[in-house]
């Protein structure tokens, strides 16, 4: 009976401290979610902010104390940093360990607990080129798991004094046996012992194996692996419908303009030409920036997402980046094959993201169809739309 007693207590003291750190692990889980999503919405924010006053003067003492006071006001961020197309140009932060000013250009610190990567978006200043605020916020909140740890230390406490309780309860003071007068029992045999029914069964093995689904699961199908492609080094193409709905829904939120562009190459493809698009993915990547937001293209180009950018902008970006790409590649293959760029914005439209991509993908038809305009923007109708708008409604 006290052994049986014995065997539950410990049983309830082992799931007292798998709960202890389950929970632990879940709450601490879902603090790290939760402070992510509020590090992105606080940066938002912040760079809206900073667009805002530097409409009003870029790097002016207004300007400087939008940022300061916006990241002070933020629980999560801790490090600013604001660059333009000659190197950074402002840089902020709560408390020192969180960039590292020895090294050129402030860089932000990789220290542990930090948003990897940082958070980047461009800034519209009128009279400078590329310029960009990026942070950092803290995912881990410490006093969180102090107080996680306190919890878990009298889960434990009580745990320990349940199990110590139990040992003593199970341990009596052994009696004193008395010296008994009669002849001892006669000793066991050895071939009786080893006829008495008792012997330990074979265990089947074959259930700790793995099994073959197990062992030889096929990895080299067509599913995206990580965020960027290994050849091209940007995002994967089927990721492309659900960050344009994000960064629909996140410009029609605050307002603003997007832009997608599409350049294809029709006559050349990835398999053929690696080497080649390999040089053109590093051209789209240092011109455009932001590497998650360029995404491959049906094997033989890239789609683009321009947030912030209107159409007219991104149809002088599109020509400025044609003029630095065959600048900077000298390819035969390159020259000699067709190649377009098609463009359409949101407009201040509430549409999705297929229909967004397929005006974009008929601006790429157009320009293809006519080497002498290879640049062509689908331009929307804001009146027809608001009519159209009005009878679906």
């Amino acid at each position: 009976m006290r052994t049986k007693y014995t065997t539950i207590v410990a049983l309830i003291c082992g799931m007292l401290y798998v709960a202890a750190i389950v929970l632990a692990l879940v709450i601490i889980s879902n603090s790290i979610s939760e402070r992510k999503i509020k590090a992105h919405e606080d940066f938002i924010v912040l760079s809206d902010r900073a667009a805002a006053a530097a409409a009003l003067g870029f790097m002016s003492d207004p300007f400087r104390d939008a940022v300061k006071d916006t990241l002070e006001a933020s629980p999560i961020l801790a490090a600013v940093i604001i660059s333009d197309s000659n190197g950074v140009a402002y840089a902020i932060e709560k408390k020192p360990g969180y960039l590292l000013w020895n090294q050129g250009d402030p860089q932000f610190a990789t220290s542990f607990g930090v948003t990897k990567p940082p958070f980047i978006r461009p800034i519209m200043v009128e009279g400078y080129r590329n310029v960009t605020i990026s942070a950092i916020g803290e995912e881990i909140d410490y006093s969180l798991i102090q107080r996680i740890l306190l919890n878990s230390l009298i889960t434990v406490l009580i745990a320990l004094v349940l199990a110590v309780g139990t040992i003593a309860f199970s341990n009596p003071k052994p009696k004193t046996e008395p010296v008994s007068t009669s002849k001892p029992e006669p000793e066991i045999r050895k071939d009786v012992l080893n006829d008495m029914p008792f012997e330990i069964p074979d265990m089947d093995a074959s259930v700790f194996q793995p099994s073959p689904a197990e062992t030889n699961s096929d990895c080299n199908d067509d599913n995206p692996r990580g965020l960027y492609t290994p050849l091209l080094s940007v995002s994967w193409e089927d990721y492309t419908n659900e960050r344009l709905e994000a960064e629909l829904h996140r410009s029609a939120s605050f307002e603003q303009d997007l832009t997608v562009m599409i350049i294809a190459f029709p006559e050349l493809s990835f398999s053929a030409y690696p080497d080649l698009f390999k040089q053109i993915a590093d051209q789209v990547v240092s011109f455009f920036t932001f590497r998650d937001l360029i995404f491959e293209w049906k094997s033989q180009g890239f789609c683009i997402l321009l947030p912030n950018i209107d159409l007219d902008h991104s149809f002088k970006m599109a020509e400025e980046f044609r003029n630095k790409l065959f600048t900077k590649i000298n390819s035969d293959i390159l020259k000699k094959s067709s190649w377009g760029i098609g463009l359409s914005s949101r407009s201040g439209r509430l549409l999705e993201a297929n229909r967004l991509l397929l005006e974009a993908s008929r601006a790429l038809e157009k320009a293809l169809e006519d080497p002498a305009s290879p640049i062509v923007a689908f331009k929307s109708d804001p009146e027809r739309y608001r009519a159209f708008i009005s009878n679906k409604a």
